[in-house]
């Protein structure tokens, strides 16, 4: 009887043991496929963030430009009322 128990006992934790074993497998596997998402996702990332920065650049610079045309335009402006004043 007792060799029973024991072949049982010995099925049972075989099943256990190849149960665990798939769900770590599965795990690794979801575990590299986010991985390979995140991946991805960081490099649509730094994509994004470059284009940010130079739309931002570019932003920077045509401001500095219309700010100094507007106070070019203020000036010729203040010139010809003086003139006409």
């Amino acid at each position: 009887m007792d060799d029973d128990r024991f072949a049982r006992l010995e099925r049972i934790m075989e099943t256990g043991f190849a149960t665990l074993a798939d769900l770590i497998r599965e795990t690794n596997s979801r575990l590299e496929q986010t991985n390979m998402r995140l991946d991805q996702t960081n490099a649509r990332l730094g994509r994004l963030e470059s284009r940010f920065d130079h739309f931002i650049d570019t932003a920077g610079t045509e401001t500095r430009k219309l700010r100094t045309d507007i106070d070019v335009l203020t000036t010729r402006v203040d010139r010809l009322e003086r003139k006409t004043a």
